[in-house]
């Protein structure tokens, strides 16, 4: 396992427990949202 991979997963563990809500104001497991197919987080810091 290369160490990219190796990153992932940890990161992948640490995220399992964390909430976002939703446009309804529901709770989602964020690891449900790379359930079903890949995804991208983006962190964006708006300065100004």
């Amino acid at each position: 396992m290369t160490e990219i991979e190796t990153n992932t997963e940890k990161l992948l563990t640490e995220l399992t427990d964390l909430t976002l809500l939703d446009a309804d104001g529901a709770d989602v497991p964020i690891a449900s949202l790379w359930q079903d197919e890949r995804g991208v987080f983006v962190f964006i810091r708006h300065f100004g």
